[in-house]
């Protein structure tokens, strides 16, 4: 099973549950990808389904992501639309770890690898030198 669809088969499964016994509201955290090259429907209120009705699987960076992310929002607008499936859905473009997370990271993020190699390399900034005379060792 590719990551693509396991992560539509935990969307299944996470709306599923959502409407069994008595419905319960869903946050999805879904990914700006989903509408790049189609800004005007950045709003997430949008129907993704309108806004962007199909989705390309290409071979850029994090494409499968953008497409699962993207899959999971059309199947949560139609579990809105049949059950009734309160469903609020954000699509971040930078997630980071908590400060007390420290040391925490996603390996394979592109941001995070620059930040890394710029700190094992040491080429980032110095701290300015304490006005009170004491010196930078």
């Amino acid at each position: 099973m590719t990551a693509s669809a396991a992560a539509r088969a935990r969307s299944s499964r996470t709306a599923w549950l959502a409407v069994t016994s008595r419905i319960k509201q869903l946050t999805y955290l879904s990914t700006v990808a989903v509408v790049l090259g189609n800004e005007s429907a950045a709003d997430e209120s949008a129907d993704v389904r309108t806004a962007c009705p199909t989705r390309d699987l290409g071979r850029a960076y994090a494409d499968g992501h953008a497409a699962a992310k993207w899959a999971g929002e059309v199947l949560l607008r139609e579990a809105h639309e049949r059950f009734g499936l309160p469903v609020a859905v954000f699509r971040s473009n930078l997630i980071l770890a908590h400060p007390r997370h420290r040391g925490r990271f996603n390996v394979s993020d592109v941001f995070t690898r620059l930040v890394l190699s710029l700190l094992a390399h040491a080429l980032h900034a110095r701290p300015p030198l304490v006005r009170s005379g004491l010196t930078q060792t």
